[in-house]
């Protein structure tokens, strides 16, 4: 069964979590969680930051890890005004 996902508009390389948080597709814990352990690492790449957030948001959910197979299939939710839009996990 394939998913329909909403495509990511473009963004800066810097600009990807504040893109998925402006969506609902993470929290500003998400956030917040990713810039910090990048900043205290010197991590810069995108995509560790990417990955951080994407771990944050799996846990505050209630998973003990970010099941990433099932995450590439399912996507990311975002609920605003009762209507849900699917993302990839895939951004970059």
């Amino acid at each position: 069964m394939s998913t329909a996902f909403r495509a990511w508009p473009q963004f800066s390389e810097d600009g990807l979590l504040e893109l998925a948080r402006s969506f609902g597709v993470l929290s500003p814990l998400d956030q917040q969680f990713s810039s910090r352990l990048s900043s205290l690492y010197g991590e810069t790449a995108s995509s560790i930051r990417w990955a951080l957030a994407i771990a944050c948001r799996q846990e505050a959910a209630g998973h003990v890890c970010a099941d990433l197979h099932r995450l590439a299939a399912e996507g990311l939710v975002s609920e605003s005004g009762g209507e849900a839009t699917i993302f990839s996990a895939l951004a970059e």
